[in-house]
This record gives C-alpha cells, sequence and structure tokens, in this order.
C-alpha cells in the first residue's frame, strides 16, 4: 500500500517540477496570485477577489509553503504530495465499505495512476486540494460500524473540502441523511452539528476577510446560479462529460463505469453521493473536465468494489477485472500527450499536448525576476492571465502583454518571445523562446499597480 502511494506521490512531484504551464487560469490567479499579494505585496487581482466571491482558504493554505520558496514551487510540491495521500485515503475508503485487501490495493492504483489526477493533483486548485479531506472525511464518516469521534473527525474533513470547493457541498448535505437513513439518529445530528460548525467556521473567515458572513457563498451563488453568468466562460451539452472522460481515460473509463455500477450496491452512501455532485455538475451549463476531479477518487473506490462483486461470483472473473483494470490504466494516454481537445478545453491548437504549455515563458519570467538589471517585463506571445503572474516573476514590477501594452514603451526593458524576433541580449533561454534585454533601465511606468485588476 505504501509503495502504491509512495508512487502516487512520486508522478505528482514529477509533474510538479517539470510542468510550468498552465492549463486552468484559476489554478494561479485564484489562488498562487493571491496568496503572492498577501505575502510580498504583488498580484493580480481577478473579479472573484475584487468583489468577494471567493473564500481565503485555498490562498492562506497555500501561504505557508510559498513563504519558504517565495513562490509556486513550494505550494505545488505540497499539493502533489497530498494528492499522492489521497491514495492510501481511497484505500481506508474501500476497507470501510467492507472491501477486500485486493479492494484497498485496486482503489489505491487507480487514483495514484490515474493520468488526470497525475495531472492535475498539483495545480493549485480547489478541486485538486479537496480530494484528500473529503476521501478521508468519507471513509471515516460513513463506516457502518463509525463511532461518534469518527463522525466528527470525518465530517469536519469533509467541511474542509467544502471550503476548498463548494460544490462538495453537494455531499456533505448527504451525510446526515446517510446516518438518519440508517436508523442512527444520534449519529445524523453529530454529523450536522460538525457540519454546521464548518459552515459557521466558513462565515466567520468570510466576515474578517471579506466583512460579511459568507460573502463568497452568496457572491458565487449569485454568480453562477441567480444571474448565471458563468455562461460567458462557454456552455457544454449533456454529452460533454461522457465525452471528454472517454477522450481522456479511454478504456479506464468504460470499465471503470460498469465495474462502478456493480459496486455501488455495495456502497450506496457513496455512490449515491457521486450521483448527486455529477447531476448538479451536468445542470450547469458552464462545464469544464476539471469539475470533476473530486469524485474520480470514489469511482475508483466503487469500480475497486465492483471488482470484489465479481470475485464472490466467481473469483476468476474477479482476477480477471482487477487484471483488466491495471491493465487499462497502463494502456490510458500519457500524463505528457494529454491534448486540449481530450480535456475539453477550447484552443488554437487542440491537438497540441496541454502538458507544459506556456511552461518556457513561465520559466523565463522567473529567471526575469532574478536579474537586476530587468524592471519591466511585456509578454509578446502570451496574455498575463496564461502566464504564471507575479507569483512566478516574484517581484513587483511593470508586466504587461501584447494585448494589454504599457503606456508608455520605455517603462519595460525586457520581452519574451520567440527567440530572433527581437534585437536585443538574450539574458535566458528557455527552448523557442528568450529573455531579451532591450535597453538598460526604465522610464516611469504611469499605468502600473502592485496589484492590478484582472478581468477575464
Amino acid at each position: 500500500m505504501w509503495l502504491i502511494t509512495l508512487g502516487g506521490c512520486a508522478v505528482r512531484l514529477a509533474v510538479a517540477l517539470t510542468d510550468d504551464g498552465l492549463i486552468y487560469p484559476d489554478e494561479v490567479f485564484q489562488s498562487l496570485e493571491q496568496a503572492h499579494r498577501v505575502l510580498f505585496g504583488a498580484g493580480f487581482v481577478p473579479w472573484e477577489f475584487q468583489v468577494g466571491a471567493r473564500p481565503w482558504v485555498l490562498p492562506g493554505l497555500l501561504m505557508a509553503p510559498m513563504a519558504l520558496t517565495g513562490g509556486a514551487l513550494g505550494p505545488r510540491v505540497m499539493l502533489a504530495l497530498l494528492s499522492g495521500l489521497t491514495a492510501w485515503a481511497c484505500a481506508r475508503l474501500a476497507r470501510s465499505l467492507g472491501g477486500s485487501g485486493t479492494a484497498e490495493l485496486l482503489a489505491a492504483s487507480f487514483w495514484a495512476l490515474l493520468n488526470l489526477g497525475v495531472l492535475l493533483g498539483s495545480r493549485a486548485l480547489g478541486e485538486s486540494a479537496c480530494t484528500l479531506p473529503l476521501v478521508l472525511g468519507l471513509a471515516l464518516a460513513v463506516k457502518r460500524e463509525a463511532t461518534v469521534r469518527e463522525v466528527v473527525i470525518g465530517s469536519a474533513l469533509v467541511a474542509l473540502a467544502v471550503m476548498l470547493r463548494l460544490q462538495v457541498g453537494v455531499m456533505a448535505l448527504c451525510l446526515p441523511g446517510i446516518w438518519w437513513w440508517r436508523g442512527q439518529r444520534r449519529l445524523a445530528v453529530a454529523s450536522l452539528l460538525t457540519l454546521s460548525a464548518g459552515a459557521a467556521l466558513l462565515a466567520g473567515l468570510d466576515w474578517l476577510t471579506w466583512g460579511s458572513p459568507l460573502q463568497s457563498v452568496r457572491e458565487y451563488l449569485r454568480f453562477n446560479w441567480v444571474e448565471g453568468r458563468a455562461s460567458q466562460f462557454g456552455t457544454q451539452p449533456l454529452s460533454y462529460y461522457p465525452g471528454r472522460l472517454f477522450a481522456s481515460l479511454q478504456l479506464v473509463m468504460l470499465l471503470g463505469s460498469a465495474l462502478a455500477l456493480l459496486g455501488a450496491r455495495r456502497a450506496v452512501p457513496v455512490a449515491v453521493m457521486t450521483a448527486a455532485f455529477i447531476t448538479v455538475h451536468l445542470a450547469i451549463a458552464h462545464k469544464e473536465l476539471r469539475f470533476l476531479l473530486p469524485v474520480l477518487p470514489l469511482g475508483g473506490v466503487l469500480t475497486a468494489l465492483g471488482v470484489d462483486a465479481l470475485r464472490e461470483w466467481k473469483p476468476q472473473l474477479g482476477w480477471a477485472g482487477a487484471a483488466a483494470v491495471v491493465l487499462a490504466l497502463m494502456l490510458q494516454p500519457r500524463v505528457t500527450s494529454l491534448s486540449w481537445s481530450q480535456l475539453g478545453i477550447s484552443h488554437a491548437t487542440p491537438d497540441d499536448a496541454a502538458f507544459d504549455d506556456g511552461g518556457p515563458e513561465t520559466r523565463l519570467l522567473r529567471a526575469a525576476g532574478r536579474l537586476r538589471e530587468v524592471c519591466g517585463v511585456e509578454l509578446l506571445e502570451r496574455e498575463v492571465d496564461s502566464s504564471g503572474g507575479y507569483s512566478a516573476l516574484h517581484r513587483a514590477l511593470p508586466l504587461f502583454d501584447a494585448s494589454h501594452p504599457p503606456a508608455n514603451s520605455a517603462s519595460v526593458n525586457a520581452v519574451i518571445a520567440t527567440r530572433g524576433t527581437r534585437e536585443g541580449r538574450e539574458l535566458a533561454v528557455e527552448g523557442e523562446h528568450a529573455l531579451v534585454l532591450l535597453r538598460e533601465g526604465c522610464a516611469p511606468a504611469p499605468d502600473f499597480q502592485a496589484n492590478w485588476p484582472l478581468l477575464f
């Protein structure tokens, strides 16, 4: 079990250390950039942190590792380890639901090797950060022989997952109902009180940071449900999630879905929570594949329990099912080859790999931050909202892009562009891109401010 868990941590660490690209703007500007802004005084401010539509839980969680490394590396390493440890939590959940030792190992292996979990596990997204507390919390809170103490601790972990990703609240609301349905009124009340305490804690945090209790929840629901403005980022049909899951997971999705249906009979509470979560996301017009990340480890647990069901019917079928799942995981698309279209993201070159897309520019931003002769930077081929931002630059310098150029071109003296397209001295090179020094010194930048409103 620990070898599987360490393997899951290792592959995620490898991604964290080699992939500096950006898949979703939220993974920088909703988390890393806000932590950097508090710690070091510079960062872009998206609309959510202008109106208080996001809680400070995730940025607050990232501040300690960021303070240690002075940038995004510490948070990414921490998140990679937490995502890897979720494999162990999956095994705990399978055991809590009556799974065999084989089911435990298979549930852990499923999450440790799943390409979407590896690709997104080290990214500073609420969906990534919430997986460990969610799965471990359910392992304690839904166990049929659970004590009051276990239900309280498990519900508290699930409440933390909700603070990191509000949509997990759909599953949290099911917990007291599960124990009520089982006839354990005392445990239902314990779970409800614990979840209520978590809501009160979030309300207090919002009051402290935004000046109003539960402001982040109210603003988020108003934007997405009342005004329906999430649709301005694109709308997708009901077939989006099945289609993208098959495109990115292929045989894992087909085999896992069939086995998960078998396993659902052995884990009705988890199956109901998973179905409720997916149903809510199907009803939302704006869909992104990452939104389903919190339930993918639960799908792995249900798949493992489905293998147990086959083993009880015919042992040979069970072993064949387990081998087939492992083989499917081996044959799934490699993390480094997953394309934008497979991830369901609109892109100018949909067949290109998403891995490390924009990574060279982010690494050059880091280099610019370390070089004292650089006093202003312009990205010529990438917009700032698809770059590493100030959490990569790590200095309060004017930072512009081609779509938002500086009012005074002399206020920047370095550009990041394809090699050979701009004259000047190359200070650093990353593949086909270079950080080019145009001149010595910079004129004042009248449109520069350390905390820039970012509208995207």
